[in-house]
């Protein structure tokens, strides 16, 4: 089977589920591209499973026109792992060409034939673009949970000699936190400490489309098993081969 790598896919999987209610089930569709799996989140429904593939080109770098990928789908729950399906799928970037006529402006559609699949999985090259992605609530960055951290201890000192010690000592770790980022500074070192940092990442690396970077970060989560954000950046900037 072949995929475009320069298009979104919807790929739609009929399944008969016995034994156990679907809503209990969860799973992923997992492509293994340049040694690195990738995994994107699907949706189970009584009598089929969906999964949307987002633009991969511009979540994977230097992918060779023509390569294979290993594809797989997992379903997990209630103590148990299935794999239903697997496929080598073979990566495509066509050549597309737009051309405009000058004097009145109008459009020359290229001439692509029409394809239709009716094998399973099926492909739709078009996806919804009213989907609602749910955000899970972010978590507290380190500074916030220092900060309160900090207001916790200040607070046990009772008497103002406490306290006066208490607050020169956080100019003195203040003044080696200030010296440390200096030193990262002059090194070239990018400080993350939220998920913002982590985005503004990848958008200063040509990734600014807002349904990307969310996929790229699920990616992150599921190859680093964690959701801080230095975790996410590392895992991040190696596949963006930075």
């Amino acid at each position: 089977m072949k995929l475009d790598i320069t298009e979104s896919k919807n790929i739609s999987f009929e399944v008969s589920i016995q034994g156990i209610d679907h809503t209990l089930l969860e799973g992923a569709l997992r492509l293994k591209i340049n040694e690195i799996e990738y995994g994107f989140p699907i949706k189970i429904n009584s009598n089929s499973i969906e999964a949307e593939i987002p633009v991969l080109s511009e979540i994977v770098k230097n992918i060779e026109n023509g390569s294979d990928c290993e594809a797989k789908l997992e379903i997990y729950g209630e103590g148990f792992y299935l794999k239903p399906w697997n496929e080598t799928l073979t990566l495509q970037s066509p050549v597309k060409v737009k051309a405009v006529i000058k004097e009145d402006d109008q459009l020359i559609q290229p001439s692509e034939p029409k394809i239709q699949i009716t094998s399973k999985p099926i492909i739709k090259k078009e996806v919804n673009k009213t989907d609602v992605i749910v955000e899970k609530k972010k978590p507290k960055t380190k500074k916030e949970i220092i900060e309160e951290k900090i207001l916790e201890q200040f607070k046990l000192c009772k008497t103002k000699e406490e306290k006066q010690k208490f607050i020169n000592k956080l100019k003195r770790n203040q003044k080696v936190s200030e010296s440390k980022i200096q030193t990262n500074k002059k090194n070239n070192k990018i400080q993350i400490e939220s998920i913002n940092d982590v985005i503004e990442f990848m958008s200063n690396n040509g990734m600014k489309n807002r349904l990307t970077q969310t996929r790229m970060l699920e990616n992150a989560k599921l190859i680093s098993n964690s959701e801080d954000p230095e975790d996410l950046y590392e895992v991040i900037k190696k596949m963006l081969n930075k």
